[in-house]
This record gives C-alpha cells, sequence and structure tokens, in this order.
C-alpha cells in the first residue's frame, strides 16, 4: 500500500479489494504527552526523603573511593610534568640552536639554555611527589641527548610512597612514560 503525499484523508479499500471504499482520517500531527503523574501536582515529602537519602549514599561512596585514588592521580601528574619538560627541553634545544640541559631536582625542575645561561622555564611537582635522584639531561642542538654528557637511555624516577613512574629519553630524544 502506497501512502500519498496528499494532507487529506486516506482511501481505504475500493475495486477487487473485497472491501467497501471509505475515507480514514489521518491523525494530528500533534499529540498531548502522557501524564505521568495522573493529576498530582509533585513529589510527597516521603519520596523527595528517599531519592536524597540515596543521593548522598552513593556521594559518600564515591568521595571515599576518589580519595584513595588521590596519590595516583598526584603520581600521574608529577610524570606527566616531567615527559612534558623533557620535551620542552628538546623543542628548545632544536628552535634555539642551542645546547639545553633539563635538571630534575628533589621537588622540581627546571629547563635551562646552556649557551645563554638563561632559565626558560621551571616547575614544582605535585605534592608528596619526589624525583629520586637528581637528575641533568642534555639535549644538542639536534634535539638529541648528548652522549658525552648522559648515557642514554637517561631515566627520571619519581616516587610517591611505595609507588613510582619511570619517564624515559632514548638516544634520538624520544620520551616515554612508563
Amino acid at each position: 500500500m502506497s501512502f500519498p503525499m496528499s494532507s487529506g484523508p486516506q482511501i481505504v479499500g475500493g475495486r477487487g479489494s473485497g472491501r467497501e471504499a471509505r475515507a480514514v482520517p489521518r491523525p494530528a500531527p500533534w499529540r498531548r504527552p502522557p501524564r505521568f503523574w495522573h493529576g498530582r501536582r509533585g513529589a510527597s515529602v516521603a519520596e523527595l526523603m528517599v531519592v536524597v537519602s540515596a543521593a548522598a549514599v552513593l556521594g559518600g561512596l564515591a568521595g571515599v573511593g576518589l580519595g584513595t585514588m588521590a596519590p595516583v592521580f598526584n603520581l600521574d601528574a608529577g610524570a606527566r610534568m616531567a615527559a612534558m619538560a623533557l620535551n620542552q627541553g628538546r623543542v628548545q634545544a632544536i628552535t634555539r640552536g642551542h645546547a639545553v640541559d633539563v635538571v630534575f631536582e628533589a621537588q622540581s625542575f627546571r629547563i635551562t639554555d646552556v649557551s645563554d645561561a638563561l632559565d626558560l622555564d621551571a616547575g614544582d611537582f605535585p605534592p608528596q611527589v619526589a624525583c629520586s635522584s637528581p637528575t641533568v639531561v642534555p639535549f644538542t642542538p639536534l634535539g638529541t641527548i648528548d652522549a658525552a654528557l648522559a648515557s642514554p637511555p637517561v631515566t627520571v624516577t619519581l616516587a610517591h610512597g611505595d609507588a613510582s613512574r619511570s619517564v624515559t629519553v632514548g638516544l634520538t630524544g624520544k620520551v616515554e612514560v612508563q
């Protein structure tokens, strides 16, 4: 059965169908939405108390779960900061055409242009995240590790309690977080 494009009534039946022809009205283009509240104007106090108490219990469970994950989040953030500093030091060495050192200390890092003796950037690691040993990562003007000053791969290890993350720089300057 094909549907006519007109908006008038549709003819059902007709010659050869065995049924009498009759006009069927089309449904209205809009319908009233169903009434879920069945004439009520709102929720009762008991219903509201159940919903609020369920939300409070679920929120409390989520807060306890996330609170125990904070040290891991800080350690991951510190590893990302170290990787960012190494990538930035490499890019600065290539852009400036000078040797650049990325120096990691216990709680911070510093990016220094060796030729100009200029500090390019510095930052601190998140709370309770520390670099396990002071490390200097020297980049050549080509963006590679200076093998005369450090034997590649150079690894920077960050620790928070018992957990640790390592950030490794290969000879070509590729940075990986492990």
